[in-house]
Order: structure tokens, then C-alpha cells, then sequence
């Protein structure tokens, strides 16, 4: 976790640096050769912006914390790509029934606010704008992912009358330069 906590105790760091980003190549090279081979052609368009930000949004969702969280962010977004389709599909036609539903008169109303709708879903570039927010949303109000969610509330069960609310509270750090201050 320290660099120089490391190199006090005489840990060569660069020979630790260089030999893990080999190891994280060599695992990225095997995955991706497996990728090709599953589908036995790959081209650069097959690598957009959008799944660019899945891979991103897996790290954030799941949390950085351990290996479970890289899973837990994989199950969140295989599950939200059908969700976003389903909103996108179906959330026009709920929304203009609710709206026939609570004035029966307001069927123009409920045909243009279901047309606007399916056009402002339609628009190209919405799947990324959402998962953009989805992002914001998990910075924001759960920094430690979905496995940080699920340690709060397995320490939550094991301290259950003895819990206190700032068991979790982030800790102000320093950089290097602030702390002889």
C-alpha cells in the first residue's frame, strides 16, 4: 500500500512494478485472444465508447474493494442493459395509460406525452447518457461499489445492537506534501 514504507525495507519496487504489469498483459492477452477465438473475427468497431464505459461502470458498481465486487458489477450491468430496453420500449405506452387513467378525456395528451417520450428515448447516444448518471449516482451516494454495500450490511447483522452509523464514515486523507504542514 506504501511506497516508501516499501523501499525502507528494501523491497525493489521497480523489479514489483515491472513484473505485475506483465502479469496483468500476459491476462489481458490471454482474454483477449479468447474473445477472438469465441468469435472468430474481430474488427475496431466491435470496441465502441459505450462498452468502454461497461467496463468502467463494472469496476465503479461492483466496488474496487475485491474480486467479488468485479462479479457483483457484472451481474448489475448484464441486468440493466434489459432494463434500459424494457424503459425505453415500454415507458411510453405506460406512461400515456397512466395519464388515460387518471383523466379519461386526455387521450390527445396521453398520445403526444407517449410520442415525446419514445422520441426522447429513442435519441442516439441515451444508453450512454444513462449510464453516465448511473455512474454519478454510484460516485455520489455509494463510493465503495455494491460489495462495500454488502460489507456494511454484513458488519451491520454482526454488530446488530452495538452498530453505530459512523462505523463507515470516510477519513479525511492527506497528500504527501500536506502532511509536514
Amino acid at each position: 500500500d506504501s511506497e516508501t514504507a516499501a523501499k525502507s525495507m528494501g523491497v525493489n519496487l521497480a523489479l514489483y512494478k515491472v513484473k505485475s504489469f506483465t502479469i496483468s498483459a500476459a491476462m489481458t492477452g490471454l482474454a483477449g485472444v479468447l474473445f477472438a477465438h469465441k468469435l472468430s473475427f474481430i474488427s475496431p468497431e466491435m470496441f465502441t465508447l459505450v462498452l468502454s464505459l461497461e467496463f468502467i461502470m463494472v469496476i465503479i458498481i461492483g466496488g474496487i474493494i475485491g474480486l467479488h465486487g468485479a462479479v457483483l458489477g457484472a451481474i448489475f450491468i448484464v441486468m440493466v442493459d434489459p432494463f434500459l430496453t424494457m424503459l425505453k420500449d415500454d415507458a411510453p405506452t405506460l406512461l400515456s395509460s397512466i395519464v388515460t387513467l387518471f383523466d379519461s378525456t386526455a387521450t390527445n395528451t396521453a398520445r403526444s406525452l407517449s410520442e415525446g417520450f419514445g422520441h426522447f428515448f429513442a435519441l442516439p447516444g441515451m444508453k450512454g447518457a444513462l449510464y453516465g448518471l448511473i455512474i454519478i449516482f454510484f460516485i455520489i451516494f455509494e463510493p465503495y461499489g455494491l460489495y462495500g454495500r454488502w460489507l456494511k450490511v454484513k458488519l451491520y447483522f454482526q454488530l446488530f445492537p452495538l452498530y453505530k452509523k459512523a462505523t463507515f464514515k470516510r477519513q479525511k486523507t492527506y497528500v504527501k506534501s500536506e502532511r509536514n504542514r
